[in-house]
Protein backbone atom coordinates (compact mmCIF):
# COMPACT_ATOMS: atom_id res chain seq x y z
CA UNK A 1 0.00 0.00 0.00
CA UNK A 2 1.20 3.76 -0.73
CA UNK A 3 2.55 5.04 1.85
CA UNK A 4 1.07 8.23 2.71
CA UNK A 5 2.25 10.99 5.29
CA UNK A 6 -1.68 12.01 6.65
CA UNK A 7 -2.87 7.99 6.57
CA UNK A 8 -5.67 9.09 4.48
CA UNK A 9 -5.63 5.30 2.95
CA UNK A 10 -5.80 2.45 4.58
CA UNK A 11 -6.48 -1.30 4.27
CA UNK A 12 -9.93 -3.29 5.05
CA UNK A 13 -9.70 -6.76 6.29
CA UNK A 14 -10.24 -8.38 2.94
CA UNK A 15 -6.77 -6.53 1.52
CA UNK A 16 -8.82 -3.56 -0.04
CA UNK A 17 -7.41 -0.54 0.06
CA UNK A 18 -9.77 2.43 1.00
CA UNK A 19 -9.48 6.01 1.50
CA UNK A 20 -10.42 8.69 3.82
CA UNK A 21 -11.36 11.62 2.76
CA UNK A 22 -11.44 13.40 5.69
CA UNK A 23 -7.58 13.39 6.15
CA UNK A 24 -6.66 13.52 2.63
CA UNK A 25 -4.63 16.66 1.48
CA UNK A 26 -4.22 16.03 -1.85
CA UNK A 27 -0.14 15.78 -1.01
CA UNK A 28 -0.82 13.33 -4.21
CA UNK A 29 2.00 10.91 -2.88
CA UNK A 30 -0.45 7.23 -3.38
CA UNK A 31 -1.04 8.86 -7.27
CA UNK A 32 2.78 8.61 -7.42
CA UNK A 33 3.31 5.37 -5.65
CA UNK A 34 0.05 3.60 -7.43
CA UNK A 35 1.65 0.55 -9.07
CA UNK A 36 -1.10 0.33 -11.96
CA UNK A 37 -1.46 3.98 -12.30
CA UNK A 38 -4.99 3.59 -10.92
CA UNK A 39 -4.87 7.11 -9.57
CA UNK A 40 -3.55 10.45 -10.63
CA UNK A 41 -4.05 14.12 -9.60
CA UNK A 42 -5.85 16.45 -11.41
CA UNK A 43 -4.91 20.53 -12.25
CA UNK A 44 -2.13 22.01 -11.84
CA UNK A 45 -0.59 25.38 -10.77
CA UNK A 46 0.23 28.26 -13.59
CA UNK A 47 1.76 31.26 -13.78
CA UNK A 48 -0.16 34.27 -15.39
CA UNK A 49 2.49 33.71 -18.18
CA UNK A 50 1.70 30.43 -18.88
CA UNK A 51 -2.02 30.79 -18.46
CA UNK A 52 -1.67 33.54 -21.40
CA UNK A 53 0.54 31.32 -23.13
CA UNK A 54 -2.43 29.07 -23.78
CA UNK A 55 -4.63 31.76 -24.41
CA UNK A 56 -2.49 32.75 -27.27
CA UNK A 57 -2.83 29.55 -28.98
CA UNK A 58 -6.39 29.63 -29.49
CA UNK A 59 -6.70 33.18 -30.14
CA UNK A 60 -7.37 32.81 -34.24
CA UNK A 61 -10.84 31.22 -32.92
CA UNK A 62 -11.42 34.14 -30.86
CA UNK A 63 -11.10 36.80 -33.77
CA UNK A 64 -12.96 34.23 -36.44
CA UNK A 65 -15.98 33.25 -33.74
CA UNK A 66 -16.07 35.94 -32.09
CA UNK A 67 -14.99 33.82 -29.18
CA UNK A 68 -12.78 34.77 -25.86
CA UNK A 69 -11.29 33.86 -22.26
CA UNK A 70 -13.98 32.80 -19.42
CA UNK A 71 -12.78 32.15 -15.78
CA UNK A 72 -15.38 30.51 -13.77
CA UNK A 73 -15.20 28.37 -10.86
CA UNK A 74 -14.46 27.79 -8.41
CA UNK A 75 -14.94 31.17 -7.08
CA UNK A 76 -12.54 33.74 -9.06
CA UNK A 77 -12.94 36.11 -5.93
CA UNK A 78 -10.93 34.08 -3.86
CA UNK A 79 -7.89 34.45 -6.63
CA UNK A 80 -9.24 38.31 -7.49
CA UNK A 81 -5.50 39.54 -7.74
CA UNK A 82 -4.94 36.90 -10.32
CA UNK A 83 -8.17 37.03 -11.90
CA UNK A 84 -7.30 40.90 -12.79
CA UNK A 85 -4.03 40.40 -13.66
CA UNK A 86 -4.70 37.84 -16.54
CA UNK A 87 -8.20 39.51 -17.66
CA UNK A 88 -6.30 42.91 -17.91
CA UNK A 89 -3.79 41.42 -20.04
CA UNK A 90 -6.31 39.78 -22.33
CA UNK A 91 -7.93 43.00 -22.25
CA UNK A 92 -5.05 44.38 -23.38
CA UNK A 93 -4.85 42.23 -26.68
CA UNK A 94 -8.50 42.73 -27.71
CA UNK A 95 -9.32 39.44 -26.25
CA UNK A 96 -12.72 39.34 -25.24
CA UNK A 97 -13.10 38.59 -21.56
CA UNK A 98 -15.92 37.12 -19.49
CA UNK A 99 -16.01 35.51 -16.10
CA UNK A 100 -18.55 33.55 -14.01
CA UNK A 101 -19.33 34.87 -10.12
CA UNK A 102 -21.66 34.42 -7.13
CA UNK A 103 -20.45 38.15 -5.78
CA UNK A 104 -19.39 36.82 -2.56
CA UNK A 105 -16.18 38.96 -1.72
CA UNK A 106 -14.88 42.49 -1.05
CA UNK A 107 -16.29 44.86 -3.65
CA UNK A 108 -12.59 46.18 -4.27
CA UNK A 109 -11.89 43.03 -5.59
CA UNK A 110 -15.57 42.44 -7.66
CA UNK A 111 -14.83 45.93 -8.82
CA UNK A 112 -11.39 45.36 -9.97
CA UNK A 113 -12.13 42.38 -11.78
CA UNK A 114 -15.21 43.95 -14.01
CA UNK A 115 -13.03 46.51 -14.88
CA UNK A 116 -11.43 44.13 -17.65
CA UNK A 117 -14.49 42.06 -18.20
CA UNK A 118 -16.76 42.42 -20.88
CA UNK A 119 -19.18 39.97 -19.99
CA UNK A 120 -20.08 38.97 -16.12
CA UNK A 121 -22.36 36.34 -15.28
CA UNK A 122 -23.35 36.95 -11.60
CA UNK A 123 -25.46 34.18 -9.59
CA UNK A 124 -28.55 35.06 -7.62
CA UNK A 125 -29.19 32.15 -5.09
CA UNK A 126 -32.52 33.12 -3.03
CA UNK A 127 -33.83 36.36 -1.73
CA UNK A 128 -33.87 35.61 2.01
CA UNK A 129 -30.63 36.32 4.10
CA UNK A 130 -31.53 33.52 6.47
CA UNK A 131 -32.68 30.79 4.09
CA UNK A 132 -29.69 31.26 1.93
CA UNK A 133 -27.55 30.95 4.83
CA UNK A 134 -29.31 27.87 5.57
CA UNK A 135 -28.57 26.76 2.18
CA UNK A 136 -25.02 28.02 1.32
CA UNK A 137 -23.13 28.53 5.22
CA UNK A 138 -23.61 32.19 4.25
CA UNK A 139 -25.79 35.23 4.21
CA UNK A 140 -26.84 37.00 1.06
CA UNK A 141 -26.07 40.76 2.42
CA UNK A 142 -22.64 40.98 0.48
CA UNK A 143 -23.65 39.14 -2.54
CA UNK A 144 -26.71 41.53 -2.68
CA UNK A 145 -24.97 44.70 -2.08
CA UNK A 146 -22.29 43.43 -4.34
CA UNK A 147 -24.92 42.78 -6.88
CA UNK A 148 -26.16 46.27 -6.40
CA UNK A 149 -22.33 48.09 -7.32
CA UNK A 150 -22.03 45.64 -10.13
CA UNK A 151 -25.07 46.95 -12.17
CA UNK A 152 -24.18 50.36 -11.76
CA UNK A 153 -20.61 49.43 -12.60
CA UNK A 154 -21.32 47.34 -15.53
CA UNK A 155 -23.68 50.04 -16.54
CA UNK A 156 -21.22 53.10 -16.10
CA UNK A 157 -18.44 51.18 -17.88
CA UNK A 158 -21.06 49.33 -20.65
CA UNK A 159 -20.51 46.09 -19.81
CA UNK A 160 -22.94 43.12 -20.05
CA UNK A 161 -23.96 41.95 -17.18
CA UNK A 162 -26.19 39.10 -16.87
CA UNK A 163 -27.98 37.76 -13.45
CA UNK A 164 -27.95 34.13 -13.08
CA UNK A 165 -30.62 32.33 -11.02
CA UNK A 166 -30.38 28.64 -10.43
CA UNK A 167 -33.78 26.97 -9.98
CA UNK A 168 -33.69 23.92 -7.71
CA UNK A 169 -37.32 22.42 -7.48
CA UNK A 170 -38.32 22.75 -3.41
CA UNK A 171 -35.20 25.36 -2.73
CA UNK A 172 -35.89 28.32 -3.68
CA UNK A 173 -38.45 28.10 -6.72
CA UNK A 174 -41.55 29.31 -4.45
CA UNK A 175 -43.81 31.73 -5.66
CA UNK A 176 -42.28 34.13 -2.80
CA UNK A 177 -38.99 33.88 -3.52
CA UNK A 178 -39.40 34.32 -7.13
CA UNK A 179 -41.43 37.53 -6.07
CA UNK A 180 -38.75 38.60 -3.83
CA UNK A 181 -36.10 38.37 -6.19
CA UNK A 182 -38.09 40.13 -9.14
CA UNK A 183 -38.30 42.96 -6.79
CA UNK A 184 -34.80 42.73 -5.94
CA UNK A 185 -33.96 43.12 -9.29
CA UNK A 186 -36.69 45.27 -10.52
CA UNK A 187 -34.28 47.87 -8.37
CA UNK A 188 -31.30 47.60 -9.70
CA UNK A 189 -29.71 49.99 -12.73
CA UNK A 190 -30.75 48.98 -16.01
CA UNK A 191 -28.50 47.67 -18.22
CA UNK A 192 -28.78 43.53 -17.53
CA UNK A 193 -30.85 40.38 -18.13
CA UNK A 194 -32.28 37.86 -15.61
CA UNK A 195 -31.02 33.92 -17.16
CA UNK A 196 -32.43 30.90 -15.37
CA UNK A 197 -30.54 28.20 -15.34
CA UNK A 198 -32.31 24.75 -14.18
CA UNK A 199 -30.63 22.38 -11.59
CA UNK A 200 -29.39 19.16 -12.83
CA UNK A 201 -27.83 15.78 -12.01
CA UNK A 202 -24.51 16.50 -13.61
CA UNK A 203 -22.25 16.62 -10.28
CA UNK A 204 -23.53 13.37 -8.55
CA UNK A 205 -20.32 11.13 -9.69
CA UNK A 206 -18.09 14.38 -8.99
CA UNK A 207 -19.26 14.09 -5.48
CA UNK A 208 -18.99 9.85 -5.14
CA UNK A 209 -15.22 10.61 -6.85
CA UNK A 210 -14.50 13.06 -3.56
CA UNK A 211 -16.07 10.51 -1.55
CA UNK A 212 -18.73 12.90 -0.41
CA UNK A 213 -22.52 13.10 0.19
CA UNK A 214 -25.15 14.48 -2.57
CA UNK A 215 -28.02 15.45 -0.32
CA UNK A 216 -30.24 15.91 -3.71
CA UNK A 217 -30.98 12.52 -5.08
CA UNK A 218 -34.43 13.22 -4.57
CA UNK A 219 -34.39 16.29 -6.45
CA UNK A 220 -35.80 16.08 -10.02
CA UNK A 221 -35.10 19.02 -12.50
CA UNK A 222 -37.84 21.34 -13.13
CA UNK A 223 -39.47 20.89 -16.65
CA UNK A 224 -39.21 23.17 -19.43
CA UNK A 225 -42.73 24.25 -19.05
CA UNK A 226 -42.09 25.28 -15.48
CA UNK A 227 -38.77 26.96 -16.41
CA UNK A 228 -41.14 29.00 -19.10
CA UNK A 229 -43.78 29.87 -16.77
CA UNK A 230 -41.32 31.42 -14.41
CA UNK A 231 -39.91 33.04 -17.67
CA UNK A 232 -43.33 34.98 -18.31
CA UNK A 233 -43.59 35.93 -14.22
CA UNK A 234 -40.21 37.84 -14.50
CA UNK A 235 -41.28 39.18 -17.52
CA UNK A 236 -44.84 40.46 -15.96
CA UNK A 237 -42.22 42.81 -13.88
CA UNK A 238 -40.68 44.09 -16.91
CA UNK A 239 -37.26 42.17 -16.61
CA UNK A 240 -35.72 40.64 -19.57
CA UNK A 241 -35.25 37.18 -18.95
CA UNK A 242 -34.58 33.91 -21.11
CA UNK A 243 -33.74 30.23 -20.11
CA UNK A 244 -30.64 28.17 -19.57
CA UNK A 245 -28.35 30.81 -21.12
CA UNK A 246 -29.39 30.36 -25.16
CA UNK A 247 -30.53 33.53 -25.32
CA UNK A 248 -28.24 36.29 -24.36
CA UNK A 249 -28.95 39.20 -25.61
CA UNK A 250 -26.97 42.74 -25.74
CA UNK A 251 -28.46 44.49 -23.17
CA UNK A 252 -26.51 47.63 -22.05
CA UNK A 253 -28.16 51.32 -22.24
Amino acid sequence: MPACPNQSLFEDEEGKIGRNFEKCTNCGICAKACPVGAREMRGSTLTIEEVLEKVEKDRIFYRRGSGGVTLSGGEILMQAEFATNILKRCWDKLIHTAIETCAFGAWEDLRSVLTYTNLAFIDIKHSDPLTHKKLTGHSNRQIQENIRKAAAYCLELKRHLILRFAVVPGMNDSRENLRDIAQFLKGLPGGWELNLLPYHKYGISKYDWLGKEYKLLDVEPPSREQLLEMVQYFESFGILCSLGGAEIRSVVA
